[in-house]
């Protein structure tokens, strides 16, 4: 379908990357407030039910099942990944899914990544920027 993708800042798996952005539709144990004397488990109040559990497990699939991830072995095409280390948006983790899945799906050949060291959401730094755009117009020239 594709002969080559670039992805900035991919988010990979949505049920890890909702886990960051403190999203509780999916969670079976939502993180611990970092109070003194604080140690929830289980749902939050407002989510706590005889269903919750279940609902949480159908959240989670359905999270997966939307995500990149669950796709990951009908990859064919070269794909580049762009994003900063300090990603303030997406989880660098996100990008390491990718790579990690790749390979261990035997596409690790398709995967290339730009990365930038210290770098938000979107590369604030212009020479970032340039570079992220250079690199990508290369790839695409190489791939096209």
């Amino acid at each position: 379908l594709f002969k080559a993708g670039v992805a900035n800042a991919p988010v990979f798996n949505w049920v890890s990357q909702s886990r960051r952005d403190g999203a509780t539709f999916a969670d079976i144990q939502p993180r611990l407030p970092s109070g003194f004397r604080t140690l929830e488990t289980g749902p939050l109040s407002d989510l706590a039910s005889p269903e919750w559990l279940e609902t949480a497990q159908k959240n989670q699939k359905l999270a997966f099942e939307s995500s990149p991830a669950s796709r990951i072995g009908d990859i064919r095409a070269p794909l580049l990944l762009i994003q900063g280390d300090a990603d303030n948006e997406v989880a660098f983790s996100e990008t390491i899914g990718v790579v990690r899945a790749m390979r261990a799906s035997g596409l690790g050949h398709l995967v290339s990544q730009l990365v930038f060291p210290d770098e938000i959401h979107g590369l604030a730094c212009y020479s970032a920027k340039l570079e992220a755009a250079e690199k990508t117009v290369q790839f695409l020239q190489d791939q096209l």
